[in-house]
């Protein structure tokens, strides 16, 4: 029998679970989620694989004890659309049941996450509200509740729940004196005092005459990102759902900071834009994603990253590939190398091709410019859920670079998005079979403008599986 501690590690893959569940009800509502690592034998035993939901080959899902052959579920014979269009009537699938908490799966990212939570039970934090202080004690709950998995008991009585992130700005160092403690709340008071201001309704910006333009953020064509309401309208516009106004703040403050950092890089003269990396792509670059030189955050994607996601995509003659995220150019690089025509931009000066200079794809107007029916990119993983459906917007086929999480945990907006796309055919998920450069595991979340598309874009090959199950039964 599995243990507490194993069963709500569970929690984190409940995405995933549902994923199965859904084929368990025969799929006969047109859903259209198709989910590549890894072809195995439909009785495969779950500790080697998940297999309805991905092969992932890696340490992130491994059953501890042994978790005997499942019974099987035999649903009624329906079709699959094969790649190429051609309808033919097929076996059923034995789909297996199994039970969250019949199962011990061992997370080693989750260890790392409760071991921490452990260090932080009985830490004493501080909290500035409104002006006032509050200080409290730090109750660790349990991984069972994340993302809020850790409560602040406040010394007048009153409580409240936190994500590992959002303590950490809270917490004291450990035997704190008066004075530390003084510190601590005036950076609080600062930092709440700068996202007030940034949090205004009109960004006001200033020419070289210091003439002052307004930016309507009720316009989807003209938000600014930088502001509270301009990622409010984003959002609301692209993936409604409900985020919460904490959310809707961070993202505002996170592109504030780059677009700051960015101006700092531009007006110190770009330093290093003439020593680039060069290529192929490798892990050892890793050290510089972050590094100040560069003026913002960089995601990038390996050799093989790319070169899985290439294997299983078939090509047209007039494709146009568009990498609006290219950063270090590693994708541009491998699909170069098949002999792929690529235009390659980025908001950074040193990384955009010269054609075009730097581009903002997180600005409608900008990404409506470019007409490439394909793109293939690696965006900033905080701001996933503004460039993925704004950039999938009319094309053909949109490859997007993401973490693990961003599909298994995802938060209920994205999942309603994705699962949208999911039910009419639209939605193709593929799980990187290696590491990424910060040593964790990508996938590449793959959209196309019709199922059609997908089908006849999508091949098989012995590392995947691709099914779209038809809405009618033979």
């Amino acid at each position: 029998m599995a243990t507490t501690r194993q069963r709500v590690r569970m929690a984190t893959i409940r995405s995933a679970l549902d994923i199965v569940r859904a084929h368990r009800q025969h799929l006969t509502s047109g859903c259209g989620l198709m989910v590549s690592g890894g072809a195995t034998a439909p009785d495969a035993r779950l500790n080697s694989d998940i297999s309805d939901v991905a092969n992932v080959r890696s340490d992130y899902y491994t059953l501890t004890p042994p978790h005997p052959s499942p019974p099987s579920y035999t649903p009624p014979v329906h079709r699959m659309v094969v790649s190429g269009g051609a309808i033919a009537p097929t076996p059923p699938l034995a789909i297996p049941f199994f039970d969250a908490h019949d199962m011990g799966v061992s997370f080693g990212y989750l260890t790392a996450y409760e071991e921490r939570g452990k260090q932080l039970h009985g830490r004493r934090a501080l909290k500035v509200i409104e002006g006032s202080t509050y200080e409290g004690t730090v109750e660790w709950l349990g991984a069972a509740e994340r993302p809020y998995a850790f409560r602040l008991m406040y010394d007048d009585g009153d409580r409240e729940t936190f994500t590992l992130a959002e303590l950490q700005q809270l917490l004291l160092p450990e035997g704190a004196s008066e004075v530390q403690k003084r510190e601590a709340a005036a950076r609080q008071a600062d930092t709440q005092q700068a996202h007030l201001t940034m949090c205004s309704t009109w960004s006001h910006h200033t020419n070289d005459n210091a003439a002052v333009t307004q930016v309507d953020n009720t316009n989807p064509e003209h938000w600014d990102l930088a502001t509270y309401d301009g990622v409010r309208t984003a959002t609301s516009t692209l993936m409604p759902g409900p985020w919460t106004p904490q959310h809707i703040t961070k993202l505002a403050h996170y592109v504030s900071q780059q677009q700051n950092a960015l101006e700092e890089y531009v007006q110190a003269g770009c330093p290093g834009a003439d020593t680039m990396p060069q290529h192929p792509f490798t892990p050892t670059i890793s050290a510089k994603l972050s590094a100040q030189q560069w003026g913002t955050q960089i995601v990038a994607t390996t050799p093989n990253e790319t070169q899985q996601l290439v294997s299983i995509l078939r090509w047209l003659p007039n494709d146009n590939i568009w990498d609006p995220y290219s950063g270090f150019g590693s994708i541009s690089a491998i699909l170069q190398s098949e002999g792929r025509t690529v235009t390659a931009t980025d908001i950074h000066p040193a990384f955009s091709d010269h054609r075009h200079g730097p581009v903002d794809a997180l600005k409608p107007a900008e990404v409506r410019r470019f007409t490439a029916n394909v793109i293939i990119t690696s965006p900033i993983f905080k701001l996933l859920d503004i460039a993925i459906p704004l950039a999938a917007e009319s094309r053909e086929l949109a490859c997007f670079h993401t973490p693990l999480h961003y599909v298994f945990d995802a938060h209920p907006s994205r999942r309603a998005f994705l699962r949208k796309l999911s039910k009419q055919g639209r939605l193709h998920i593929l799980l990187c079979r290696d590491k990424g450069p910060l040593g964790r595991r990508n996938v590449w979340v793959i959209i196309s403008d019709s199922p059609i598309t997908l089908q006849r874009r999508i091949k098989a090959t012995e590392d995947s599986c691709t099914m779209t199950f038809a809405a009618t039964h033979a």
